[in-house]
């Protein structure tokens, strides 16, 4: 869900692809360790390459409202690595430059 890439138009529309990617953004969300003081629903956007085997490559920051609060979000992208390898239908993702944009968790009190 809201997974962008020019590059990649018509990988992304299959639905193999998109299910793919909503287990990567579930996976980093339970990863994901909130620094103090952080309000939720702050959007953070990360661009980040996944290979077939499912290891993440080239992970970084593109947007973030707070520097703390994007650093975190790598943090978890990277501690979720190495995600579920790509199915068949999924591998026209592989090693291609995914942008995408996470909703930080509620923060913990």
């Amino acid at each position: 869900s809201g997974m962008m890439s020019q590059s990649a138009g018509q990988c992304l529309g299959k639905p193999a692809v998109q299910h793919y990617l909503d287990k990567v953004q579930v996976r980093t969300l339970d990863r994901w360790i909130l620094p103090p003081g952080i309000d939720a629903g702050q959007n953070v956007t990360l661009r980040f390459q996944l290979d077939v085997a499912g290891s993440a490559m080239s992970v970084s920051l593109v947007k973030a409202t707070d520097n703390a609060l994007g650093a975190s979000a790598v943090d978890a992208l990277r501690s979720a690595a190495p995600f579920p390898p790509m199915p068949d239908e999924a591998r026209c993702l592989a090693r291609v430059p995914i942008t995408a944009t996470f909703s930080n968790p509620v923060a913990s009190s």
